[in-house]
C-alpha cells in the first residue's frame, strides 16, 4: 500500500499497478520529505519517470505549489490522475506522457526540485543523460533528489559534484539510495 504520509492529504492510499511502478516506502518518503521540509514551500516541482505520482503528491501535501509529472506509460498516466483526484490535488499538477529525455531536451520551465526516480534496470548511461540533462531545467538554489539502487555508484561514477555544487545529503534505504544535490551555479 502506498499512502500521503504527512500535510493537506495526510493518510490518503494511492492506488498503484504491480510491475508498472515500483512505490517508494513510507520510511523513504517521511525521511525525504523531512530533509526537504525548509524548501519545500511553494516550490514548483518536476517529478521524472513518475510512476504512480507518489512523490511528486506528496511534496504537493505538504506544501509545494505545483507539480509537473513526466511519465511514458499510459497505465501510470491513469494512475497519476486517479491519484491526483483521490488527493485532491488535481489542480496543482500538469501530467505529460512522453520520454522524460525528450521532455527534458524541449523544456523552457525552471524547477525549485527535481525528483529523478528511473526504473531500476535502465542503463547507467541513460540514468547519467537523465542526471546532466536536468542540470538545464534546475533553478540556480534548487534541489536534485536522485533515487537510484544502492548497489550502483553515484554520484562518484558521474561525478556531479563538479557539475551541479555539492552533495547535500545521501541515504541508503536497503536496495534504494538517495542522493539530494544543490545546484549552485
Amino acid at each position: 500500500m502506498s499512502r500521503i504520509t504527512a500535510g493537506n492529504a495526510k493518510n490518503t492510499k494511492l492506488l498503484v499497478a504491480d510491475g508498472i511502478t515500483r512505490p517508494i516506502t513510507d520510511r523513504i518518503k517521511i525521511s525525504l520529505f523531512d530533509t526537504l521540509s525548509p524548501v519545500l514551500a511553494n516550490a514548483n516541482c518536476l517529478d521524472l519517470f513518475a510512476g504512480s505520482g507518489a512523490i511528486g503528491l506528496e511534496a504537493l501535501s505538504r506544501g509545494a505549489k505545483h507539480v509537473t509529472f513526466v511519465e511514458n506509460d499510459s497505465e501510470a498516466i491513469e494512475l497519476i490522475l486517479e491519484n491526483g483526484k483521490k488527493t485532491n490535488l488535481e489542480n496543482q499538477i500538469d501530467v505529460l506522457e512522453m520520454r522524460v529525455q525528450d521532455y527534458l531536451k524541449n523544456c523552457r520551465n525552471r524547477f525549485e526540485l527535481i525528483f529523478i526516480d528511473p526504473p531500476f534496470p535502465l542503463k547507467l548511461e541513460e540514468k547519467l543523460e537523465v542526471v546532466k540533462s536536468s542540470l538545464m531545467v534546475t533553478k540556480v538554489d534548487g534541489y536534485i533528489i536522485f533515487r537510484y539502487p544502492s548497489k550502483e555508484i553515484y554520484p562518484e561514477t558521474i561525478n556531479i559534484n563538479a557539475l551541479i555544487g555539492q552533495n547535500v545529503w545521501q541515504k541508503k534505504y536497503g536496495l534504494s539510495k538517495i542522493t539530494i544535490f544543490e545546484r549552485t551555479n
